[in-house]
């Protein structure tokens, strides 16, 4: 199936762009040495004409089947590609991408398919950008209204081989913009914060498919995304009789209409503490959301600097929003009682319900990493507004919540039902891996 990128006329890619990723094809193919750094494999490469060293490559194969490929030549230009065997896009062909690491702005580039199952992307001679990459834990790669999501597991250790690979076999060459001063960006360039703690290293970074599964196929391997949730009845969450709505009536409380009626913050993310726990929690809910997303197949969203959040989910670990609606939540909640979890959030939801409130759960199915599943609404004139939250058990203790919201027509209710459907079965597939 061909792809449908939104592709702009055939133009010319820097060469090196197109040389240095295309490992092994006529510019390059002899080999130098090998070298397994990280997860990543290394390698030096030679041009096939004339002997003489062209280029040093890195590569890892995701779960996806899809390889990122990074490479730096005798001049220290630098490239990345991206290739997968089930593609077919159309070769000579160019696209506008964004990059977007962590929660910086987006780096515009160019893409070129070079052949049916991969296109190369020419990197900024910008040391600053190099320096997100060694630093990033997450790349988000966007291409029209397609999201690409990869963990940057051992980046640093990766790119950094790269650049004394080059040094190595070019010794009377300097880096000027990419590493003639490492860590310093470039006028212009994003400033790299502190480095965040990183998630442990692995060949299991995310990257969303081309094509979605087939019904109750999984993917990525890690569960049926967008299947229908487990039917149950309605539960109260005090303990009310299950088939009946845990409550409802009219709350008076500040807090304002629409999603902030059903969508207050849940208990705090962590105990007080020092921002490095801080800066801990928000990068492994960063790397969490991303798994999370890709196996559920939902695509069409971003994540969100707590600056352009609402204040009362500028606390949360992890933010997101899709492009019909609907907003989201990861928090690491340490408590280890999920009854005291539920009980709050229900309570604060009602505190900011300024008209009808409702509120109950689904029976959480056995065996599973979901211990509960909670619904609440808020009706008010004009504004109807629902939230979903699931409760997870977090491997290294405590729980993950993970809250979306959704407010006005019933059109983006329904979608956030369905997201929620598609979130739940993601989540219980991720289960001993978070």
């Amino acid at each position: 199936m061909r792809r449908k990128f939104r592709w702009m006329r055939p133009g010319m890619l820097a060469a090196a762009a197109v040389s240095l990723v295309s490992a092994g094809g006529p510019a390059a193919a002899a080999t130098l040495e090998t070298a397994r750094i990280a997860n990543w494999t290394a390698v030096a490469h030679a041009s096939d004409q004339t002997g003489e060293f062209s280029h040093c490559s890195m590569s890892v194969a995701y779960q996806s089947g899809t390889t990122l490929r990074f490479a730096i030549d005798r001049r220290y230009d630098w490239a990345m590609a991206l290739l997968n065997p089930a593609w077919q896009l159309p070769p000579g062909q160019m696209a506008r991408v964004n990059l977007v690491i962590d929660e910086f702005e987006p780096v515009v580039a160019t893409a070129k398919a070079v052949s049916p199952s991969m296109m190369a992307i020419q990197l900024k001679d910008d040391s600053g950008l190099f320096d997100l990459f060694r630093r990033g834990l997450l790349l988000r790669i966007g291409i029209g209204r397609d999201t690409y999501n990869f963990r940057l597991d051992g980046t640093a250790e990766g790119l950094a081989w790269l650049l004394r690979c080059v040094t190595r076999y070019e010794p009377a060459r300097t880096a000027q913009g990419l590493a003639g001063a490492p860590g310093t960006a470039l006028p212009g360039a994003p400033t790299p914060r502190p480095a965040p703690p990183r998630p442990p290293e692995g060949p299991t970074a995310e990257f969303r498919p081309l094509t979605p599964p087939s019904p109750g196929q999984p993917a990525n391997g890690q569960g049926a995304g967008g299947a229908p949730a487990a039917p149950g009845g309605v539960a109260s969450v005090s303990g009310a009789t299950a088939g009946t709505v845990a409550s409802t009536g009219t709350v008076s409380a500040g807090g304002g209409p629409g999603v902030a009626a059903a969508g207050a913050a849940p208990p705090g993310s962590q105990p007080a503490g020092s921002e490095a726990a801080s800066i801990e929690m928000r990068s492994e809910s960063t790397v969490f959301l991303a798994s999370l997303m890709a196996g559920a197949g939902v695509s069409d969203y971003r994540v969100m600097p707590p600056s352009d959040a609402p204040e009362k989910h500028r606390g949360a670990d992890a933010i997101f929003a899709t492009d019909d609606g609907v907003m989201g939540t990861v928090r690491i909640v340490p408590e280890a009682d999920p009854r005291g979890i539920t009980e709050r959030i229900v309570a604060n939801d009602a505190r900011t319900c300024a008209g009808q409130y409702a509120s109950g759960n689904l029976p959480a199915p056995t065996g599973r990493a979901e211990v509960a599943h909670i619904f609440t609404g808020c009706e008010q004139t004009g504004a109807p507004a629902a939230a979903r939250y699931t409760v997870l058990t977090r491997r290294k203790g405590g729980h993950y919540v993970i809250g979306l919201y959704a407010q006005g027509a019933e059109a983006v209710l329904e979608r956030l039902r369905q997201v929620d459907n598609s979130v739940r079965q993601a989540s219980n597939a991720l289960a001993g891996r978070f």
